[in-house]
């Protein structure tokens, strides 16, 4: 068997389960080939070359947390980027450029109801900054984010960086988290300065528990 990248396998069907569980059936092929390279690009190659190594590494793969979760969002980051600029394809290399020598990391949490541990759809969740929304790197992301059983609960931000923050290393940001049927709750958190050479970075958040009310 050729050695085989099976992360490509991994990308791809989440892919599918993502516009699937997004009702979007008319993305064109080359736009999906797009969505996939962008993802594989920002993901660490893991190489197989037995049949029996590709079964396990797929099964392994699945079901490691943080990683889903990783190949998860590249693949909403990269779809929300392609439907936010119609006129232009994944293919113009400018279009993937973050503007600056430095940004800030992605934010992915996922929010859970305290009593059962099971995920919670359809709470709001605002990223804040000095009080107000803060914004983010292109229109193609939301703030507030309203998490959803597609995403089993986790939410993502990719907020942008301004030169007006100055030198500092890191900068604080608040989350709002509401539902009508569990009480507000808040979780303050600093985000580091990285480089621009770094698009892919995230910082994983310990999952928000709500509490009903």
């Amino acid at each position: 068997m050729a050695v085989t990248n099976l992360m490509y396998e991994i990308v791809v069907s989440t892919l599918e389960e993502v516009l699937k569980n997004e009702k979007i059936t008319d993305i064109p092929s080359a736009d999906r080939d797009d969505i996939i390279a962008y993802a594989l690009n920002r993901l660490n190659p893991k190489y197989v070359t037995s049949e029996r190594g590709l079964l396990h590494g797929v099964l392994e793969a699945r079901y490691q947390v943080q990683q889903r979760v990783d190949v998860l969002f590249l693949i909403y980051e990269a779809l929300y980027r392609i439907r936010s600029h119609p006129a232009s394809s994944a293919r113009h290399s400018d279009m993937w450029q973050t503007k600056g020598t430095v940004i800030l990391p992605h934010i992915v949490g996922q929010v859970l109801d305290s009593e059962t541990l099971s995920m919670l759809a359809n709470v709001d969740v605002l990223l804040l900054q000095n009080g107000a929304p803060a914004p983010m790197i292109d229109d193609g992301w939301s703030n507030p984010y309203r998490t959803n059983e597609s995403t089993n609960g986790y939410y993502h931000f990719w907020p942008k960086y301004s030169d007006s923050h100055g030198s500092a290393a890191s900068l604080p940001f608040t989350l709002v988290f509401k539902h009508p049927e569990f009480k507000e709750t808040s979780l303050s958190i600093d985000l580091e300065v990285i480089g621009a050479a770094e698009p892919g970075k995230n910082r994983f958040l310990q999952a928000t528990l709500m509490d009903r009310i």
